[in-house]
């Protein structure tokens, strides 16, 4: 029988990057820091402290049956173990992983055993929802993996069937109190949507509360507060979207809301409500131009939805648009970079664009996904380096040298076209506060 529970927050991680990179995006959070209070003068800043909120479900939900439940974060846990007395570690530990912490966590459940054999080590999270099975068959030590959210974990891992739904989520139950943590909330997880380079189609689909719980982090903590809503797209759909908007303006807040949205679902009527819900910002997934390069990875969008979108929040409200790219997808080349190098160019001289945020394609592992059939080779198995800031794991048209340099030309396009667009100085700015700063270091 479980009594005691320890969860351990491995969804955040510190990684050595590129310092040609590292010197990149240090200028880009210059430049954010500059950008935002140009746009929005003195407002809620980022703490660089995150939780998980669905390890921390997991955990209120044991505690509401009755099992005492202790949430860790993973640059914590080496210390408790060092002090621990192997008398007083719980029946089981769950940690919750992405995929460059998973090998992490191995290590750590070995660690666990050391010290007492007796507990149970579960892994589950992110990149066990997307990536079960190729999971199962590496040579992990964990005595159990799980799969799935909320009340079907728990099921899974107490082998009973759960009597009372969750209702409210304990934030007690975080190690810092509620006030010192950035709030990322959704109210759908999943997608329907098939994009060969994204795992969230992959995962179970999940639908939470319209509001996401923003009604009682209110409660908690006031209204003076950063909220990202991490839904692939807010409230999964054109068809819940409203609803969701509607529940969130009726919450009395003070908050600086962000959501991502897809470009070819906005319309008058989605960009007003947004901005009458007190949304701040909207973010929109674009990844590259190249119209050949989408449909191979299955994601049907143009120039066109995408510059007609951008336009539309610009017209009809005074939120700060910010895109996300992706250099490096299957089938990218020089010519389709030198493309994005241009559109991204215009985004910022025709003033579409607050901030463009571009990454590095990464082929993590996803059940039921073979990325050889996109012409990859999967030159790095090892997860720690699935990073999307790291050298690629992969070749394909490019070498993996190509496709870095690639991605550092056109990020380095990106941070000078910004500072063209701003005409700022920023040799006395400070970095925007984001959690990179905090996680990636030369």
């Amino acid at each position: 029988m479980i009594r005691s529970a320890w969860l351990i927050d491995a969804t955040v991680y510190q990684k050595n990057i590129d310092k040609s990179l590292l010197a990149l995006r240090n200028k880009f959070y210059l430049l954010k820091n500059y950008a935002k209070n140009k746009k929005f003068g003195i407002h809620p800043v980022p703490t660089q402290n995150a939780f998980s909120l669905g390890l921390l479900r997991i955990a209120t939900l044991l505690e509401n049956n009755s099992i005492s439940a202790r949430y860790i974060h993973s640059d914590d846990l080496v210390e408790i173990l060092d002090k621990e007395n192997p008398f007083n570690l719980p029946d089981v530990v769950i940690f919750s992983a992405v995929t460059p912490t998973i090998e992490w966590c191995s290590e750590m459940s070995s660690r666990v055993k050391q010290i007492n054999s007796k507990v149970e080590v579960v892994i589950g999270g992110a990149h066990v929802n997307a990536a079960f099975e190729s999971t199962r068959k590496r040579n992990f030590r964990f005595d159990r993996i799980i799969k799935g959210y909320d009340i079907n974990a728990v099921e899974t891992l107490l082998g009973i069937k759960i009597q009372r739904p969750l209702k409210f989520v304990n934030y007690d139950l975080l190690p810092k109190g509620l006030m010192q943590y950035d709030i990322n909330l959704f109210t759908t997880l999943g997608c329907v949507n098939n994009c060969s380079y994204c795992s969230d189609s992959k995962i179970p689909y999940f639908m939470n509360s319209n509001d996401g719980d923003l009604s009682e982090i209110i409660r908690i903590v006031g209204g003076s507060k950063n909220v990202h809503y991490f839904d692939s797209t807010l409230g999964g759909g054109i068809e819940r979207a409203g609803a969701v908007l509607e529940k969130i303006k009726q919450v009395n807040h003070s908050c600086h809301i962000s959501c991502d949205f897809r470009a070819d679902l906005v319309n008058t009527s989605i960009v007003m409500k947004l901005a009458s819900a007190g949304f701040k910002e909207i973010m929109f997934g674009v990844e590259t131009i190249d119209r050949k390069v989408l449909l191979y990875n299955n994601r049907r969008i143009s120039i066109e939805v995408i510059l007609k979108a951008l336009r539309m929040v610009r017209d009809y409200s005074d939120m700060y648009i910010s895109i996300y790219t992706l250099a490096g997808l299957p089938g990218t080349n020089e010519t389709t970079s030198a493309k994005d190098i241009e559109f991204y160019s215009y985004l910022y001289k025709e003033n579409l664009v607050d901030e463009i945020k571009n990454s590095l394609f990464v082929p993590y592992p996803i059940d039921n996904v073979n990325w050889e059939e996109k012409g990859l080779i999967i030159e790095n198995a090892k997860w720690s380096d699935y990073d999307r800031q790291s050298f690629p794991v992969y070749s394909g048209s490019l070498t993996s040298e190509q496709i870095w340099d690639q991605y550092l030309k056109i990020t380095k396009s990106i941070v000078d076209n910004w500072e063209s667009a701003l005409k700022c100085n920023i040799n006395k700015a400070t970095p925007y506060p984001e959690y990179y700063l905090k996680c990636y270091s030369s």
